[in-house]
């Protein structure tokens, strides 16, 4: 117990010290987020990488341009694809998702998810941002040891909010205060989704049902009629004897 206690400890304060002399990387002047030192920079096209690993824990960032944006088009289908990126980042890590939630950053609806990867042992716990705004998906993202990541929640909390849109991409959004931007919740008068969707028809009997029920006492009338018949062509025949 005392030698947790004490690794808590130590962890914390090296991460004082990591940030101490921190260094805010811009990317592309959509956004800036704060690194405990010069991150590594990936060379994908079109694709935007940055990583910076210490000997405990890593941050991580990703910048995707968005190639079909008319496909968000209200809090609804933003909501959904929120939900299909948590899935596609959860099968690509073979992880297992522990919890996701939406966030406001900035103001902008974004989405957040924990999930582990690894095996026993050896378990990674992982907390992902993803926000999408102005044709730009962005995923920043903080590891650590399963074991550790509670003492080092300071340090995945000063690395998210340290994230800031550029000022010029902020005051563009402010501007144009899109429905797939902002933070707020679908309504029954303002979503086009709703507004879309057909009212449904109040029918107090399904067709299919009611057809049915009409042949169900058909038959059941012919038979009746033939037992009548028989019955009474029985009698006769008993009168004559």
């Amino acid at each position: 117990m005392k030698r947790n206690v004490l690794l808590n400890l130590c962890l914390i304060l090296l991460a004082v010290n990591v940030f101490a002399d921190g260094v805010t990387q811009d990317v592309d002047k959509v956004f800036n987020l704060e690194f405990p030192a010069a991150p590594r920079t990936g060379n994908m096209p079109g694709v935007r990488d940055f990583l910076y690993m210490t000997d405990s824990c890593s941050y991580m960032v990703r910048m995707t341009p968005m190639t079909k944006q008319d496909a968000i088009k209200d809090s609804a289908s933003l909501s959904a694809f929120y939900g299909g990126t948590v899935k596609g980042i959860i099968r690509a890590s073979s992880g297992t998702l522990l919890g996701s939630k939406p966030v406001d950053i900035q103001g902008i609806q974004g989405f957040e998810l924990d999930y582990v990867q690894g095996g026993r042992g050896h378990l990674v716990a992982v907390t992902s941002r993803i926000l999408l705004t102005q044709g730009h998906l962005i995923v920043y993202t903080f590891t650590a040891p399963f074991e550790h990541a509670s003492a080092m929640q300071h340090l995945k909390k000063h690395f998210f909010e340290s994230f800031s849109l550029d000022k010029e991409q902020l005051d563009h959004i402010n501007a144009t205060d899109t429905t797939t931007a902002k933070v707020q919740t679908a309504t029954p008068i303002f979503d086009s989704v709703t507004a879309q969707t057909p009212k449904p028809k109040m029918e107090l009997v399904n067709p299919s049902t009611l057809h049915f029920i009409i042949s169900f006492a058909i038959c059941i009338l012919v038979l009746a009629g033939i037992l009548y018949l028989i019955v009474r062509l029985k009698k006769r025949a008993a009168t004559k004897k």
